[in-house]
């Protein structure tokens, strides 16, 4: 990411801004939820090696003295999957970015969830996104 940042510094005009979004370095939460009722299934247990790897590089950016740390937000990111199918798939492209541990447990726990859970359950996978602005100088 570094590379990525000389290079946007690079290439902006002065005073441009870099928008940096990423998930935030939090475990995602995952329920089940049947019309307005949301029922918390589990906390996914991920490594955050590349989202650590990034923050050092902004930090890194912004002590050379190519950007000026602006404002910072973060908002709940929410995604929302049809069937266990959906969130497998989903679990499976996850893993191979993220390098994290397998999470066999909380797909049976979906799965139990499921079960119970009325026809036309969904699963709600939420986690906050945060959002950077990087001015150049």
């Amino acid at each position: 990411m570094v590379h990525a940042l000389r290079e946007a510094h690079r290439v902006l005009a002065p005073d441009g801004v870099v928008v940096e979004a990423r998930p935030a370095a939090i475990h995602r939460r995952v329920a089940v939820q049947s019309g307005k009722v949301r029922r918390h299934v589990g906390v996914m247990r991920e490594n955050f090696h590349r989202e650590r790897h990034a923050d050092r590089a902004v930090a890194s950016a912004v002590r050379a003295g190519w950007f000026r740390e602006g404002a910072v937000r973060s908002f709940s990111c929410t995604r929302t999957m049809d069937t266990l199918e959906d969130y497998c798939t989903w679990l499976g492209e996850f893993y191979t970015v993220t390098d994290s541990p397998p999470h066999e447990w909380l797909v049976e726990r979906i799965e139990r969830a499921l079960e119970k859970a009325p026809e036309g359950s969904r699963i709600i996978i939420t986690a906050p996104v945060t959002v950077r602005l990087l001015k150049k100088i």
